[in-house]
C-alpha cells in the first residue's frame, strides 16, 4: 500500500483551491458513473419489460386473429354444408350433369366475393368431386385423399373440421403455402355422411390477417405439419436445433431473447389448445436500439447540464473560499523572511475573519516573544561569556602579572616587554567591542596572544602548531570558544605530564561544513572522566538544565563551549571528544549555512 500513501501525501500537498476541485471532480464522477450505472439498468430493465409485454400482447392479438379466420372459415363452411340444393344433390346417388353444374355454380358465388378463400372442393361418396377456385391446382380425386393420413381423422370428427398444411400434400404445385380446412359433410335429417370439403386459404390471407411487420418472422405448426414464413434458412435451423415446438408442449406462451449472427431478437411461443396449433414468433430489436438510443439522449443531457453545473458551482466554491485564504497565506510569507507584521484583508464575519484576527494576536504575541527570547538569549549568552572571561581573569591576570615581574628581576626585559604587549592584545581582543560572535581569524588572534603568555609563564613547556584554511579565517563563530580547549589542553594534559607537550589547532573546510581541532599530547583522561564529558554534550544537545554532580565537577569552560555552539549552529553542529592514556582530540563541526551575528 505504499503507492496509496505515495497519493494521500501528494494530495495532502495540494492547494486548498485543487483539493476542492478534484473532490468534486471526483463527486462528479462518482454520480455520473452512479447515475450511469443505475439508469442503464433501469432502462434494460424497462425496455425488457416493454418488449416482453409488447411481444405477449402481439402474439396473444396474433392468435385472436387467427381464431377469428378460422371461425371465419368454418362459418363459411356451415353456410355452404347447409345449403339445401347442395345438401340435396349429395343426397342423388346417380347425380346428372345439371346437379353438378348446381353445385359447382353455388361454389363459385360462394367464395367470388370472398378474398379469403383460394379454393373450395367437395366430394361425394361416389368419387365425384365438384369445386371453384380463384387458381388452378392438379385434379384432386377422392382416392388420392382416402390414400392421405387425415382422411380417417376427418372422419372420426364426425362433422368437426381439421386443420392440415396443402392438404396434407395435395396441393402446393405453385410452391405456395395454404392453409387447409376439411371437414366432413353430414346430411341434416339423418347426420350420415354424404360427403367431403376442403377449403384452401393462401399464406398470403394469414400474413394479412397476422399483420405481419417487414422483418417479422413467424412459423406455425398443425399437428404433425409446420407451416412457415420465414426465409431466413439460419433462423428456421437455429429454431429447429433449439426445439422451442418442443418447449409449447409444457408452456402456453413463453418470451425469451435470442441472437443469431450478431442480430438480437424476440422470441415469443404461444400454444392455442382449443385449435391445437403452435405459434413461434421471432422479431428483430430494431426498436430496442431506438428506444435505447431516445433514452440515452435525454439522461446524457440531463447528466451532461448537471455536471457542467456541479463544475462551475465548484470553481465558484473554490474561488469565494480560497481566494481569501490565498491572500491571506501571500502575507503570510513575509514571515518566512522573518517580517512578523500583522496582514490585514477584506475582513469577514465568519471563520476567514476569525482566521486573520488570530493570526495577528499571534504574530504579535511571537513577536514579543522572540524578542524575549532573543533578550534572553543575549543575556544567557553574555553571562557565559562572562563567566568564561571571569575564568580567566583573576588566576591569568595575577600568573601573567606575576610571570613579568619575575622576568624583570632576572633582567629579561624583552621578554617582560612582549609578554605585557600580549596580555594587553588579549584583553583588548577578547572584548571584541563587545561581541558575542567573531570570525575565526580574530579567534586565533586570542588564541596565540594567550599561548604566548602561557609559554613564557611555564618556560616554553609545550610548542604550538597552527594549521588553518585562508578560505575559513572570514567563518563567524562564538567568540572564546576554543580558547577554554586549549585551556584544558594545557592545564590538564600537558602540565601534569611534567615534559614538553604539544598543542595542535586545525581548521578546515569539508563540504557544506567547517572542522575545528584541538589536538594535544598529554596524560589524555580515563574512561569516566571522557564518559561524563560526553554526557555533558547529550545533556546539553537535548536542552537539560538540570545537570548531575559529576557534570558539576568539570570545567565550566567546556559546558559553556557546547552550550553556545548549540545555541548558533543547532542540531547540525557537533562536539565530538576522543581521548586515550596518551593525548586529547576535541573535534568542533559547524554547518556553513548557519552566519548569525
Amino acid at each position: 500500500m505504499d503507492w496509496l500513501k505515495t497519493i494521500l501525501n501528494k494530495f495532502e500537498g495540494l492547494r486548498i483551491r485543487t483539493k476542492i476541485l478534484m473532490f468534486y471532480f471526483i463527486l462528479v464522477l462518482l454520480s455520473v458513473g452512479i447515475s450511469i450505472s443505475l439508469y442503464i439498468n433501469m432502462t434494460n430493465r424497462y425496455i425488457e419489460n416493454t418488449i416482453y409485454e409488447l411481444s405477449i400482447s402481439k402474439i396473444n392479438t396474433n392468435n385472436k386473429s387467427i381464431e377469428l379466420l378460422i371461425e371465419d372459415i368454418n362459418n363459411f363452411s356451415k353456410e355452404l354444408i347447409s345449403d339445401i340444393a347442395i345438401q340435396r344433390n349429395l343426397e342423388i346417388d346417380n347425380k346428372s350433369s345439371a346437379s353438378h353444374h348446381e353445385i359447382e355454380k353455388i361454389l363459385a358465388a360462394s367464395i367470388i366475393f370472398d378474398e379469403k378463400i383460394s379454393s373450395v372442393y367437395v366430394f361425394d361418396n361416389e368419387g365425384n368431386s365438384y369445386s371453384s377456385e380463384k387458381q388452378t391446382y392438379k385434379d384432386i380425386v377422392l382416392e388420392d385423399i382416402k390414400k392421405i393420413s387425415w382422411y380417417q381423422e376427418a372422419l372420426e370428427k364426425k362433422g368437426g373440421y381439421i386443420l392440415n398444411l396443402n392438404g396434407g400434400g395435395l396441393i402446393n404445385e405453385d410452391r405456395t403455402n395454404y392453409f387447409t380446412f376439411i371437414r366432413v359433410i353430414n346430411n341434416n335429417k339423418n347426420h350420415q355422411p354424404i360427403g367431403l370439403m376442403m377449403i384452401n386459404i393462401k399464406e398470403s390471407t394469414v400474413l394479412n390477417v397476422l399483420n405481419l411487420g417487414e422483418n417479422e418472422q413467424v412459423l406455425i405448426k398443425i399437428e404433425n405439419d409446420a407451416y412457415s414464413t420465414m426465409e431466413d434458412e439460419q433462423s428456421i435451423a437455429y429454431i429447429h436445433d433449439k426445439d422451442y415446438m418442443n418447449r409449447l408442449n409444457h408452456e402456453q406462451i413463453f418470451y425469451e431473447e435470442i441472437t443469431i449472427a450478431r442480430t438480437t431478437y424476440s422470441m415469443t411461443g404461444f400454444f392455442n389448445k382449443k385449435y391445437g396449433w403452435k405459434i413461434l414468433k421471432m422479431v428483430p430489436n430494431e426498436g430496442r436500439s431506438s428506444m435505447v438510443n431516445s433514452f440515452n439522449g435525454v439522461i446524457i443531457s440531463i447528466i451532461f447540464i448537471n455536471g457542467v453545473l456541479i463544475i462551475y458551482g465548484s470553481f465558484f466554491i473554490a474561488r469565494y473560499i480560497t481566494n481569501p485564504i490565498v491572500k491571506l497565506t501571500s502575507l503570510m510569507h513575509d514571515v518566512e523572511e522573518g517580517k512578523f507584521e500583522s496582514i490585514n484583508v477584506s475582513e469577514h464575519h465568519d471563520e476567514i475573519g476569525s482566521l486573520k484576527a488570530g493570526y495577528n494576536y499571534m504574530i504579535v504575541t511571537i513577536k514579543a516573544l522572540i524578542d524575549k527570547v532573543i533578550k534572553e538569549q543575549q543575556t544567557i549568552k553574555k553571562a557565559e561569556l562572562r563567566v568564561v572571561m571571569e575564568q580567566i581573569k583573576p588566576h591569568f591576570m595575577y600568573n601573567t602579572l606575576d610571570s613579568i615581574s619575575s622576568l624583570i628581576m632576572l633582567n629579561r626585559t624583552d621578554e617582560a616587554y612582549n609578554s605585557l604587549v600580549a596580555l594587553s592584545k588579549f584583553y583588548r581582543s577578547s572584548l571584541s567591542d563587545g561581541k558575542l560572535v567573531i570570525t575565526i581569524s580574530k579567534e586565533l588572534d586570542i588564541i596565540k596572544n594567550y599561548l604566548f603568555i602561557q609559554n613564557i609563564r611555564y618556560n616554553h613547556l609545550f610548542e604550538v602548531e597552527i594549521d588553518v584554511d585562508e578560505n575559513i579565517m572570514d567563518f563567524k563563530i562564538p567568540k572564546l570558544i576554543l580558547q577554554p580547549l586549549i585551556e584544558n589542553s594545557l592545564y590538564h594534559g600537558i602540565r601534569p605530564m611534567g615534559m614538553e607537550g604539544l598543542i595542535k589547532i586545525i581548521g578546515k573546510q569539508e563540504g557544506d561544513s567547517i572542522t575545528l581541532i584541538v589536538e594535544d599530547n598529554g596524560c589524555g583522561m580515563n574512561n569516566a572522566q571522557l564518559e561524563h564529558i560526553r554526557q555533558m554534550v547529550v545533556y546539553i544537545k537535548n536542552q537539560q538544565s538540570e545537570q548531575g554532580e559529576d557534570m558539576k565537577k568539570i570545567s565550566v569552560g567546556i559546558p559553556a563551549t557546547i552550550r553556545r555552539i548549540h545555541h548558533m549552529f543547532g542540531a547540525e553542529s557537533r562536539f565530538i571528544i576522543d581521548s586515550t592514556n596518551r593525548g586529547t582530540i576535541i573535534t568542533i563541526i559547524l554547518p556553513l549555512e548557519v552566519q548569525n551575528d
